[in-house]
């Protein structure tokens, strides 16, 4: 469309030229790739604006990573990891930018646009390495101080929660504490420092500019016949796991961990203990199953309050207690029955499992080198 006619682009509807009265030479259809380039566009600065409302001027964390389009030119994608106001973790992919290498220095560069085209600040910016050789696909270092000072770390955090001035920082706060005390949360932290105490050397050795290519190679080696055997103890484990709990048992593993005095009974659920009672119907009347769904309720008020029942770590505590006190023997009769149900059925399935595999390595034994 000619500059000539912005006049015609009225603010009123009614008094702006009819589209069909400009030449088809002066058109663009929505299908033109002008107007699907202009589209996108818009449609990528509205998701980064919103992505940064979200932030709301927080601090947050830049997880950069290097791709390469169809020609093989370097790209750097970067995406922004943040809690939000809820306390929920979350990350968000704002863009991509073409870099010539992949040193901090390129892309602090790189990045510098970025934050001053959206009106960011470095300074919020919680990851960013100093200027030097990257470290692509490693935060082995990072893990380590997260152990090291992970007790500082939690002090801070609950500093905050419980005197910061601004709610949405004390519910961040709330939420990052609650996921740090979450087996997710261990298991993961083990997890990539194990794997990545396998990749660090490695990925070092390979970021090296005097790279010596007969170590290189060694260390590649090396560090794949040590992925492949950790990956082969997991399907070892795995598979130790599913021949000794079938998918009842697996199950039933759930329900008993409701019983789990640790934390206070933070993991008690009633429903799943009432289910379980279905499995004995020898054992548990239907009255005595009505009766015992009455009596969890209270259990759960009386024991959380009972100074008896603290700093338990096992199901074991538990019952040793209650069988030593006559008056919760009494008063939680049907509760201390299931309690007594779980510690010792339960080993039976397990020593029953075990015992039928003993049988059975030592008929392939007897069978193949016999």
């Amino acid at each position: 469309m000619d500059s000539n006619d912005s006049d015609d682009l009225s603010w009123d509807p009614t008094k702006r030229k009819s589209i069909l009265s400009y030449h088809p030479d002066q058109r663009d259809e929505m299908t033109s790739p002008p107007i699907q380039k202009d589209i996108m566009h818009c449609f990528a600065m509205e998701v980064t604006k919103s992505v940064i409302q979200e932030i709301n001027n927080d601090v947050f964390a830049l997880l950069v990573d290097e791709s390469a389009d169809i020609p093989d030119k370097e790209q750097m994608t970067v995406v922004f990891r943040f809690v939000d106001k809820d306390g929920i973790v979350k990350e968000r992919f704002v863009g991509i930018s073409h870099v010539k290498e992949t040193s901090s220095l390129s892309l602090k560069n790189a990045i510098d646009p970025l934050f001053t085209k959206d009106g960011l600040s470095l300074k919020k910016e919680l990851s960013l390495q100093k200027p030097a050789n990257t470290r692509w696909g490693t935060h082995y270092k990072t893990l380590l101080r997260i152990i090291e000072f992970f007790s500082c770390i939690i002090e801070y955090i609950e500093y905050i929660q419980d005197e910061d001035v601004d709610n949405i920082k004390r519910r961040q706060a709330n939420g990052l504490l609650k996921y740090f005390h979450t087996f997710d949360f261990a298991f993961y932290l083990q997890l990539m420092l194990h794997i990545l105490g396998f990749a660090d050397i490695l990925s070092q050795a390979l970021q090296r500019r005097d790279q010596d290519i007969l170590n290189v190679m060694s260390l590649v080696a090396s560090t794949k016949r040590e992925v492949d055997y950790y990956y082969n103890v997991l399907d070892m484990q795995l598979q130790a796991f599913n021949d000794l709990f079938d998918e009842v048992n697996s199950e039933i593993l759930f329900w008993i961990a409701s019983l789990s005095p640790m934390d206070s009974f933070s993991q008690f659920k009633k429903s799943m203990l009432v289910r379980l009672t279905e499995l004995y119907l020898d054992d548990f009347s239907f009255v005595e199953r009505i009766s015992l769904d009455h009596q969890l309720d209270i259990y759960l008020d009386n024991v959380q309050r009972d100074e008896r029942f603290t700093n338990f770590k096992s199901l074991g505590d538990l019952s040793r207690v209650m069988r030593k006190s006559a008056p919760c023997k009494q008063r939680w009769e049907k509760v201390n029955e299931l309690v007594m149900k779980f510690v010792g059925c339960y080993a039976t399935v397990t020593n029953q499992k075990a015992s039928d595999q003993s049988k059975n390595d030592v008929k392939f034994w007897q069978t193949n080198y016999s």
